[in-house]
């Protein structure tokens, strides 16, 4: 009984520091990809200027 349950909790700490790794990293991306994009707008305006 106490194995099961150690193994489960063992499983939700791998699962959820995973988890937390794949979101982070994709904000990351996401945030990146916005700010190349803000800068390019910002860039091909004032070049149209």
């Amino acid at each position: 009984m106490g194995k099961e349950k150690l193994r489960t909790t063992m499983y939700n700490h791998n699962y959820s520091r995973f988890d937390y790794a794949s979101t982070s990293s994709a904000q990351a991306r996401i945030q990146s990809e916005l700010l190349t994009s803000r800068l390019n707008r910002n860039v091909s305006h004032e070049t149209r200027n």
